[in-house]
């Protein structure tokens, strides 16, 4: 049997848990700051300007 494993991007994952977490101020900041750590430059900005289109506020 064929196993179907999905893999997702760091920026995917980032944006996945910012989601989840949204409900906290205090954990989206938390996890965004654990999070930019492992993306590129390019991914950074893709990030910011996905949460500013979402109206959360990270700084």
């Amino acid at each position: 049997m064929k196993e179907n494993k999905k893999t997702i991007t760091m920026l995917q994952y980032c944006k996945l848990l910012l989601h989840k977490v949204s409900f906290s101020d205090e954990l989206v900041k938390k996890e965004y700051k654990k999070g930019i750590r492992f993306l590129n430059h390019k991914d950074q900005k893709e990030l910011k300007k996905w949460l500013h289109f979402k109206g959360i506020m990270v700084e």
